[in-house]
């Protein structure tokens, strides 16, 4: 029997996802509106599901739009493949499959690796202390609530932020892999550290014998990570917030819209907000790091940049990674090759922190 690849599985898979129907995925969409709304899109949901529960008819995706994401799959798959290759385990090959499934045929034909209904239980499950304390200039979320949440460490930390990052976080463990994560005593660099949930988070996996340098391009972003530092004294006194923005050259001068989390590099003209510009190379030296060791980077889509801004530190010190793939789709194919060109025996794992197709993280370990 040949060895499977990419193209055999996901093509077998995409005919299985659009005969089978599956009428009970949960929609993307419900989880994404007010509750009056949620039940509104419930209600006209119900007609369509019962239908296609009895066999008298069936959902389907928008063809044209299905059309041209499969071509942009068709076009990619010798790199694809290279991907899938590279893959360790069976489940980071499979998720791989199943996320760019899902980007072609959507939620009505394909359930998201991590189910919405779990996702939708983690987040109602997060302990509130107080809702609505703080306003910020994100359009996402833009009101944040203080919670109370479980480090990967043990220890019960409060932080100021909203449901989505800590549900991806602290309960469906975003950045941390059986097979990489970051543990005490090692120096993280934390990569886009938004409120502070991953710089926290880090703190309590490190210990007191660690470091975590948190990048973060936001001053509003900034206060709110300085707030929630000082709200868990108890946590070890690890972490640094450097404003700089990671890149492949240092010294540039680049703009943004200020966005809160959504913060992107060069969506700012001359009059935005301006950040300064460093390599991890740059930093590590600056910095007096001897050995790091671990690296995350979910920098809103500048991961390319990032990392060739960091191959000395690859090639010396070789740390874990965990990089966000999911801002662009050829970041799948790009960033595990651009690794692997370097010949450093890097292994490599896929890891999901959130439904649908945001949040998946490369994780990499020599």
């Amino acid at each position: 029997m040949p060895p499977a690849t990419f193209a055999s599985q996901f093509f077998r898979r995409l005919l299985e996802a659009v005969h089978d129907h599956d009428h009970d995925v949960t929609d993307a969409a419900l989880l994404a509106v007010s509750a009056p709304r949620r039940a509104q899109a419930r209600l006209a949901s119900a007609l369509p599901r019962a239908a296609a529960r009895r066999g008298w008819g069936r959902r389907r995706f928008e063809l044209d739009s299905a059309a041209s994401r499969l071509a942009n799959v068709a076009a990619g798959l010798p790199g694809l493949e290279r991907t899938y290759a590279l893959l360790q385990d069976q489940a980071s090959r499979d998720l791989l499959v199943e996320l760019f499934l899902f980007r072609v045929l959507g939620s009505q034909h394909v359930r998201s690796p991590v189910a919405f209904t779990d996702y939708a239980r983690a987040r109602a499950g997060l302990e509130v202390v107080e809702r609505d304390v703080a306003v910020v200039p994100d359009p996402h979320t833009p009101r944040l609530s203080r919670y109370r949440v479980t480090g990967p460490g043990g220890a019960a930390i409060t932080i100021c932020s909203a449901e989505p990052e800590l549900a991806s976080v602290y309960a469906l463990g975003q950045y941390h892999h059986p097979e990489v994560h970051a543990e005490p005593g090692d120096v993280v660099l934390d990569g886009g550290a938004g409120w502070g949930d991953t710089a926290l988070y880090f703190a309590d996996a490190v210990g007191a014998t660690g470091r975590v340098i948190s990048l973060e391009i936001s001053p509003v972003n900034a206060e709110v990570i300085a707030a929630n530092t000082a709200a868990n004294p108890d946590l070890p006194d690890v972490i640094e917030v450097v404003p700089f923005a990671l890149w492949d050259r240092s010294g540039e001068t680049l703009h943004f819209s200020e966005a809160g989390q959504a913060s992107v590099l060069g969506s700012g003209d001359a009059s935005g907000t301006a950040v300064e510009t460093r390599t991890v190379d740059a930093l590590v030296a600056d910095l007096g790091i001897e050995r790091l060791g671990f690296v995350k980077l979910d920098i809103e889509g500048a991961e390319p940049q990032a990392l060739r801004g960091m191959e000395q530190t690859l090639r010396r010190d070789r740390p874990k990674l965990a990089i966000a793939l999911y801002h662009d789709p050829m970041h799948f194919i790009d960033l595990p090759a651009a690794i692997d060109d370097l010949g450093l025996g890097y292994r490599f794992f896929l890891g999901q922190g959130a439904p649908g197709t945001p949040e998946t993280i490369l994780f990499a370990a020599a």
